[in-house]
C-alpha cells in the first residue's frame, strides 16, 4: 500500500512521519541508528488493517532537530504525542523497538490517555537491571569514551556489545549503512547514556490500566536488552511473548513480525 509523507513541528524539530492503511490507528517507533524504514516490509502487511504511522525521531535521518533543544527521553514522548494527536485520532496503539520502546513507556507515563495498547520490544532500561549486571559498567565505559571525545572508540565498544545478525534479514544499501552510521552517531552523542539510564513511572504506567506487552527476541538469550524485557514485563506485571529472530525482528523478519502483531492486537483490542 503506497505510503504519505507528512512534515509535523513540534518543539524545535520536524518529524518526517510515513503513513499507510486504513483503519485502528497504529504507531511504531524505531530504536538507535535506523529510522522509520526500519518498520517500511513491516507496514505493508500492517497497512492491510491499520492505519500505520512511522517516524524518523527527532535528530534522525530526514527529520530536523535544534541543536539547543537538547535531548531528552521526555521530549521524545512528548514528539511521538504531538504525531498522534495530529492524525486527530484519540488513540493509538504504540510499538516501541528498542530506544522506541524507552519513548513509547515514557509517553504511556505522560500520555496515558492517547494509549490504548502499549507494546515495547526489547527496550533497554537497565535501571531495572541489579548494579552488579555487566552492562553497568559497560555503558559506563561507552559514556567515559563519549565524553573523552573518542567517539570511534564508543561506536566500536558500542557494536561489540550489542551486535546481534540474522542471516535471514535483507541486505542494506551502501547508502542506507552510511545514513546508520551518522545515525549511530547521533545516538551515541546525544542520547545513549541518557536513554539506557532514564528511569519511567512503573507504577503509574501500571496503575493507568493501558493493556501492555512486552516483546522479547526467542534468538536474543541472555543480551543485555532481553535481561530488560523480562525484568520490565516483572515490573508491568504483564504478557511477555517471544518473537522469533533478534533485537531487531521488525526489519529481519518483517511479514512474521507484523503477522505476529496483528495477532496481539486482535487479542488486545
Amino acid at each position: 500500500m503506497k505510503q504519505k509523507y507528512e512534515i509535523i513541528e513540534n518543539e524545535n524539530a520536524k518529524l518526517f512521519c510515513k503513513y499507510s492503511g486504513s483503519g485502528p490507528l497504529l504507531v511504531l517507533i524505531h530504536g538507535a541508528m535506523v529510522d522509520s524504514n526500519f518498520y517500511d516490509a513491516a507496514a505493508e502487511v500492517l497497512s492491510q488493517k491499520y492505519t500505520v504511522i512511522t517516524y524518523d525521531r527527532r535528530g534522525y535521518s530526514r527529520s530536523t532537530v535544534c541543536e539547543a533543544s537538547g535531548f531528552s527521553v521526555s521530549q521524545q514522548a512528548r514528539d511521538a504525542a504531538s504525531i498522534i494527536k495530529f492524525t486527530g485520532e484519540k488513540q493509538a496503539a504504540v510499538f516501541g523497538a528498542s530506544a522506541g520502546g524507552m519513548v513509547a513507556l515514557e509517553l504511556a507515563s505522560q500520555h496515558p490517555e492517547l494509549i490504548n495498547l502499549l507494546m515495547v520490544h526489547e527496550a533497554p532500561s537497565i535501571c531495572l537491571l541489579p548494579s552488579t549486571d555487566d552492562c553497568v559498567a559497560w555503558t559506563q565505559r561507552v559514556q567515559l569514551q563519549i565524553d573523552n571525545g573518542k567517539i570511534n572508540k564508543a561506536v566500536a565498544q558500542y557494536l561489540e556489545y550489542t551486535y546481534q545478525n540474522d542471516v535471514r534479514g535483507p541486505k542494506k544499501s551502501e547508502s542506507q549503512q552510511q545514513q546508520e552510521i551518522k545515525n549511530m552517531y547521533y545516538f551515541l552523542k546525544e542520547e545513549f547514556y541518557k536513554t539506557l539510564t532514564h528511569k519511567h513511572n512503573y507504577a503509574g504506567i501500571q496503575e493507568s490500566g493501558i493493556p501492555a506487552v512486552i516483546g522479547v527476541g526467542e534468538l536474543s538469550h541472555e543480551s543485555y536488552c532481553a535481561r530488560c524485557a523480562f525484568r520490565l514485563a516483572q515490573e508491568l506485571n504483564c504478557e511477555l511473548i517471544h518473537f522469533p529472530g533478534y533485537h531487531n525482528v521488525a526489519y529481519d523478519l518483517p511479514t512474521d513480525f507484523a503477522t505476529m502483531l496483528i495477532g496481539i492486537l486482535a487479542r488486545y483490542l
